[in-house]
């Protein structure tokens, strides 16, 4: 046990020492494998750290370094799987990946996500900062099921977004070739 603790403090363990830790008691082996799954993140091994994490139930400690190394989709995955669907991780994950998927572009999957975190507000103001017709017939749509005042004035401009991409739809048709003219 004391080749452990060295080992540990050094920063050496390997996976067949951690495997070898349930023998000394199921306390020493979630020490060892919380102490292993912080040497492989530092390592820049995510996956296997959080694996290690899980291995040994400890979940919030998975999500946190998913997190923290960007996977927001893995972290809601666990989440998903492993906590219950009320429980508030969760819902800071649905919002985490929102931000995410909004900060990327992917508006219409972002406000998906925004309802999945209880969130309608922001998953109808992302979907009205896209613009186009129909996000904002769907921003409509959310606005409406909610009651919120905007409904009226989002479908009005849903609809003149629709008049405008109809009429401009044979403007844009020629746009690539231009682009690619362009570059040349």
């Amino acid at each position: 046990l004391s080749g452990w603790l060295k080992a540990a403090e050094e920063g050496k363990l390997t996976c067949e020492m951690v495997a070898m830790s349930p023998g000394a008691g199921i306390d020493v082996w979630v020490a060892m494998s919380r102490i292993y799954a912080r040497q492989l993140e530092q390592s820049g091994f995510i996956q296997e750290a959080a694996s290690q994490l899980l291995a040994c139930h400890q979940v919030r400690e998975a999500v946190a370094v998913y997190r923290k190394a960007g996977l927001f989709r893995d972290a809601l995955a666990v989440c998903r799987l492993r906590l219950d669907h009320d429980d508030a991780l969760v819902k800071q994950m649905w919002r985490e990946w929102a931000v995410h998927l909004e900060t990327s572009g992917q508006v219409s999957q972002a406000a998906s996500a925004y309802l999945q975190a209880s969130s309608p507000l922001d998953a109808l103001r992302a979907l009205g900062k896209k613009g186009d017709a129909l996000s904002l017939a769907r921003a409509a749509d959310l606005a409406s099921s909610i009651g919120h005042a905007s409904a009226e004035q989002l479908k009005l401009r849903a609809d003149r977004t629709r008049e405008m991409e109809s009429k401009m739809g044979g403007a844009w048709s020629s746009l690539p070739s231009v682009v690619s003219w362009c570059r040349v």
